[in-house]
This record gives C-alpha cells, sequence and structure tokens, in this order.
C-alpha cells in the first residue's frame, strides 16, 4: 500500500511561494524607497539608521535588491512543477521536482546563513531595529524550514553535506564583502582635510545624521554663501546618505556656515515637516532653486549654473561620484 504523505509534503511548493512572495512584497519596497533617497514608513527609529547605513549597500546597489531578486528566484523554483499536469506529462513534472528542490536548499540554506550575519550586524554593530530586515530574515528561516522538511528523504545525509557547504560559503562570501565596511579613519576624524569617497562610514546619529568629514575649499564656501543670499534651499533628511554625499561635496565648513539646508524627517534635529509637505517633497536631497524643485544630489557646478553663481569654481571634490552614479 502506498503510503501517504503528510500535508506539509503536498503543500510544501505553494507555501514556500507564498512566503517568498511576503519576501518580494518585503524587498521591493525597501529597494523602491532606498533608489528613490526616500525614508521607509517604520514603527521603528532604527529603521532608517539601519537602511542608510554602508551595510545596506552591496556593490554600490541596495542591499534590498539582491533579496528580492533571491526570492524571485525561490518563487520560480517553487512553483515551476506546479505548472506541468503530472497525469498528462508525468516525466517532466518529475524532472523539474527533482532538479529544483536541491537548488532550494541551497539558496534557502545560504539565504538564512546570510540573514542571520544581519540580523548580527543589527545587534552587535549599527545596535538598531529594523522590523523589515527581521521579517525578511524570518521569510528565508521559514523557505529553509519548508524546503527541509518539506519532501520525503531517507536521512539526514543526503542534505547535509550541500548544506553545510552552502552554509560555510556564503559565510565566507558575506564576510568577504563587509571585510572593508566601518568607520575610516577619515569618517572618525572631523578635522581630515582629505576624502577619497563620498559615502558614509559607520551609522549615522539618531535625529542628525553622520558627521561630515571634508574641508571646504574657498571655492564651496563662496558657493554656500551664494546659495544662502540667492534663496536657494536644500531639503533632506538625518538618515539620508545621499544628502550626506551633497554635503560632503560642500565640506563642513560651508554646511556648518551657509548651507540652507531644511530637515524634512520628524525625528531630525529642527525638523520642519509641515513645510517640507508643503514644497510636495516626495525624494531626498530635492533643492529647490528660483522655484524649481531639482531632485537628487547635484554636481556643485551644476548648482553654480543654476543658481547664476560667477566666484571661483575650483571645487575640491569634483572628482568624486556620488553612489547612486556608480
Amino acid at each position: 500500500m502506498r503510503r501517504q504523505s503528510s500535508w506539509i509534503h503536498r503543500f510544501s511548493r505553494p507555501l514556500i511561494a507564498a512566503v517568498a512572495a511576503l519576501g518580494i512584497a518585503d524587498t521591493a519596497y525597501l529597494t523602491s524607497v532606498k533608489l528613490a533617497g526616500k525614508g521607509v514608513t517604520c514603527s521603528s527609529e532604527g529603521c532608517n539608521a539601519v537602511l542608510s547605513s554602508p551595510y545596506a549597500n552591496v556593490f554600490g546597489q541596495p542591499l534590498s535588491l539582491f533579496g528580492l531578486l533571491a526570492y524571485v528566484a525561490v518563487l520560480l523554483l517553487a512553483i515551476a512543477p506546479l505548472f506541468i499536469n503530472p497525469k498528462s506529462d508525468k516525466k517532466l513534472h518529475n524532472q523539474l521536482q527533482d532538479l529544483t528542490w536541491p537548488v532550494l536548499l541551497i539558496a534557502g540554506a545560504a539565504m538564512m546563513v546570510f540573514s542571520g550575519y544581519l540580523m548580527y550586524l543589527l545587534a552587535a554593530v549599527i545596535n538598531a531595529a529594523c522590523p523589515y530586515c527581521i521579517a525578511s530574515a524570518i521569510f528565508s528561516t521559514a523557505i529553509f524550514g519548508l524546503v527541509l522538511f518539506g519532501k520525503e528523504r531517507d536521512g539526514i545525509g543526503e542534505i547535509f553535506m550541500p548544506v553545510t557547504i552552502a552554509a560555510f560559503l556564503t559565510l565566507l562570501v558575506t564576510v568577504g564583502i563587509y571585510s572593508g565596511v566601518g568607520p575610516t579613519a577619515d569618517a572618525a576624524d572631523p578635522t581630515s582635510n582629505d576624502i577619497t569617497t563620498l559615502e558614509p562610514a559607520g551609522v549615522p546619529v539618531n535625529g542628525v545624521g553622520w558627521t561630515v568629514t571634508s574641508k571646504s575649499g574657498p571655492s564651496e564656501l563662496a558657493l554656500a554663501e551664494h546659495l544662502k543670499q540667492t534663496g536657494v534651499t536644500m531639503y533632506g533628511g538625518w538618515f539620508c546618505s545621499h544628502c550626506y554625499e551633497q554635503k560632503q561635496l560642500l565640506g563642513r565648513e560651508a554646511v556648518k556656515a551657509s548651507l540652507p539646508y531644511v530637515e524634512c524627517n520628524a525625528e531630525g534635529k529642527n525638523a520642519k515637516v509641515e513645510l517640507c509637505q508643503k514644497e510636495g517633497i516626495t525624494g531626498f536631497p530635492t533643492w529647490d532653486i528660483k522655484g524649481q524643485k531639482y531632485p537628487g544630489v547635484q554636481r556643485l557646478e551644476k548648482l553654480a549654473e543654476l543658481t547664476g553663481y560667477t566666484g571661483p569654481k575650483n571645487f575640491k571634490y569634483s572628482k568624486l561620484v556620488p553612489s547612486f552614479l556608480k
């Protein structure tokens, strides 16, 4: 007599697909707000700090984008055999079942280990909570569990080796990716004169952001004063890494003395949320020049052109590229 399979064996693929769909929704939202330079809607104050940290980017792209791709891949692998009728084409159906299970197992193990490392970063390094990130870690663990127990197996021996190898390689690659991430000497020393990157290092101070480490030259100081005198406004958020990059282009002296900046996040210092809403600000940074809105990081040469600045233009950091242009 044929042994009747348990419910988890019968419904494991639809369940995996459902969890992957939740992961897609989660990471798609994070990716969209990250690329738009907006803050996330979140019940925790740590969300924006986590998502603006240098750990939230990999190879110049939002980490959530890679999570999105991983969840899409899992979803497709889970549902692929379901589109083949086992009665009319049993051979192809079984082939897809046999081919996709090992890939799902390896992918699930890799995603769970990577998510576990991110949870370690949240707790031990960034010291902030992000419900979206925690949810993704739960989804990854659930996928691995469903793949692990969603198929009848003869024993643990057949899965021990591939899972162990996948977990080890994932941890090795993850540590390698993040080995150079963290506070740098320039970032830690606010008196440093030279910078090699516009991107922030470490975790922003809640409500304030990162310390601007670049030193303003005469051109930056003159331009910032011109922006102030001509009524130009830069709208931003303390957690916004692109806003920080804009400030890095100007330098700390220009930012402190003359930058016409308006904080739009309610948690930020001296925030003017109602003004930002009235002006229709939807992304950070956004420049208001003569009543025209210019979203995104602007080259100082471009700001000079738009505002009619005619002073010195030998800007110190013109060769540094904002992260979104890389």
